[in-house]
């Protein structure tokens, strides 16, 4: 939980997405192919040590992205949100489940996980997709810059566009001349 003298909050949050992606997607085809090839006993499962081994690999890719998770709600909580940071997050989460079906599917064979797989990524895309992530980022921010753990990026405000307007207009009408010259202006530019 703490921020490496020698890294910025956002190198430290990118290796650990980076090195969370390369090793999870290792250890998922690592998973996929000792689960495809290996073969069953007579009884039809698979072998104490195999299901062991596969049960390391995702637990050790589970703790990577809880690790590479927290970085990034580190990197949040200094600089607030954006939608790379949104949609990162959730990509993350997704894992998380994604994880725990797979080690579901270890010790349970018959259960049919590709299902659930599939299922949970559907559910992402549309959770992405209908919610207005934009305006929840703009709350956000203005929440934590009103709170004073966060600066005010009126750059990014006005990126966000029409979804920022309620909250651009809180910081015009505020006290401080210099938020609201700026908040003013960012205005002007949605317009």
């Amino acid at each position: 939980f703490l921020l490496p003298a020698y890294y910025t909050a956002a190198e430290f949050a990118r290796s650990g997405f980076f090195q969370m992606s390369a090793i999870t997607s290792l250890n998922l085809l690592m998973t996929f192919l000792v689960s495809v090839i290996e073969k069953p006993k007579a009884n039809g499962r698979l072998p104490l040590s195999t299901k062991l081994i596969l049960t390391f690999f995702t637990a050790f890719s589970l703790f990577l992205t809880v690790n590479s998770f927290i970085r990034m709600s580190m990197y949040i909580g200094m600089y607030g949100l954006t939608q790379l940071r949104v949609l990162t997050s959730v990509f993350m989460i997704m894992l998380c489940v994604i994880f725990v079906i797979v080690l579901i599917r270890i010790f349970f064979e018959r259960f049919k996980y590709f299902n659930w797989i599939l299922i949970t990524c559907a559910l992402t895309c549309v959770l992405i997709s209908v919610t207005n992530v934009d305006t929840h980022i703009s709350k956000y921010n203005y929440l934590k810059y009103t709170q004073g753990e966060i600066g005010v990026d009126f750059e990014h405000f006005e990126d966000l566009g029409c979804a920022a307007v309620p909250e651009l207009i809180k910081l015009a009408n505020s006290d401080d001349y210099l938020d609201s010259r700026l908040a003013q202006n960012a205005l002007k530019n949605i317009a």
